[in-house]
């Protein structure tokens, strides 16, 4: 998913909570097709405001440097359990992996270990 289509998928369901419960009496009121494109233009147009401005190279510079001095400041408040358990869940998908080198080593060590020493250990 491209920058343009996320801004879009995140847009429509921001503008359908704004409208809130009267999003079915607009609907009606209005037609679901014109709800619909009245949807899609507001999307469109916060596609334009929002990705078309990243494409301008010296902002985007910049913009990333606000942003890793922001992200250097906030991770260096954080108090160590804190930092330890964002760090935790940034490599929590990757835990098999750690499970699965791991098994793989300790194997491949064990046959090394009977290799070079024997069932008996001497």
């Amino acid at each position: 998913m491209d920058g343009r289509e996320w801004v879009a998928f995140a847009t429509i369901p921001a503008i359908d909570r704004t409208v809130g419960p009267l999003r079915g009496v607009a609907r009606v009121v209005v037609g679901a097709r014109s709800y619909d494109t009245i949807t899609s233009s507001f999307a469109d147009e916060a596609v334009t405001r929002t990705v078309v401005p990243f494409r301008d190279p010296e902002f985007s510079k910049v913009q990333a440097e606000r942003m890793r001095s922001m992200f250097a400041e906030r991770t260096a408040a954080l108090p160590p359990a804190d930092f330890v358990e964002m760090m935790r869940s940034a490599f929590r998908e990757d835990d098999w992996m750690l499970y699965a080198h791991g098994a793989v080593m300790g194997f491949v060590g064990g046959l090394a270990h009977l290799a070079i020493f024997g069932v008996g250990g001497g």
